[in-house]
């Protein structure tokens, strides 16, 4: 079905949708605020609400209100569905996805890192967590189809939410407090880590070949590869032995390194952590 107006109709088209639209946040907003939710805590409780808060945007984007999103990918968008060439590594950051998945993996990162205690959370907690992480894999594969992802892109947050699963979720509940208690285990040092790291490295080069990337996502990724960098540097001038065979270390840190180095030049990603620790000039 094609809409074509006259310049005249399409101005009261465009007055009565953008009042519309207003309306329509209002009484989102007004909602939101009687129930004292908001969309980040409302997307974890269940895929019904998502969907929910999914279909009232495609509303919006029906309406004109908002527009949809442009891919970055593929760069292959066209201008008969009202799409531009999007280089804007910020896209994804901008969608209300990725603030929710940003909530939970920041969550994730005080667990796996051991600042919530032995204990961090309860049956149900644990649940609501691996769920929104879960979620995230499939986000990775939503930004993709949307194209505002590449394939090598979406596949390294999945790896890297995956792993983040495992290491936050290898805690005992609250309710198994004073049941069981930590038994040791045998640590093969480096091992896990160099497993990670050789699994990154051919799909970060495959994203190195890309026309464009979404920097908050890999940046997301380069953080999350700071831990194993930093196991292995303590490991140099050794091979690590794993289940898949054996790894050496300095050739595994330098490629790891030139990836991320190559990612970081060729597409202007800045490394946060090191800006927010960098002294202020005056």
């Amino acid at each position: 079905m094609h809409c074509l107006q006259t310049g005249e109709e399409a101005a009261i088209v465009q007055k009565f949708t953008a009042i519309m639209g207003i309306g329509m946040g209002v009484i989102v907003v007004a909602g939101l605020l009687l129930v004292r939710r908001d969309l980040t805590d409302l997307s974890l409780y269940g895929k019904r609400v998502r969907r929910f808060i999914e279909i009232g945007l495609l509303v919006l984007v029906c309406f004109g209100v908002t527009e949809p999103l442009a891919g970055c990918g593929s760069g292959e968008v066209t201008e008969q569905a009202g799409l531009i060439k999007d280089n804007d590594r910020g896209s994804v950051a901008k969608t209300s996805t990725w603030r929710r998945f940003l909530g939970v993996w920041q969550l994730a990162e005080e667990i796996a890192a051991g600042e919530k205690g032995s204990y961090p959370y309860t049956d149900a907690g644990k649940k609501r967590l691996l769920a929104g992480l879960e979620e995230g894999r499939k986000d990775a594969d939503y930004f993709v189809k949307r194209q505002l992802l590449s394939q090598p892109e979406g596949e390294l947050l999945k790896l890297t939410v995956s792993d983040m699963m495992a290491d936050a979720g290898k805690y005992r509940t609250e309710e198994m407090k004073g049941v069981t208690c930590y038994l040791p285990m045998i640590h093969h040092p480096g091992g896990r880590s160099a497993e990670r790291l050789a699994a990154r490295i051919p799909l970060l080069r495959q994203v190195a070949e890309s026309e464009c990337v979404q920097g908050a996502v890999l940046e997301l990724v380069f953080s999350s590869m700071e831990d194993e960098i930093a196991e292995l540097e303590q490991l140099k001038g050794r091979q690590v032995s794993t289940f898949n065979g054996k790894y050496d270390v300095d050739s595994l840190l330098t490629e790891t390194t030139a990836a991320i180095e190559a990612l970081r030049s060729e597409f202007g990603i800045t490394n946060q952590k090191e800006q927010g620790d960098a002294p202020e000039t005056p």
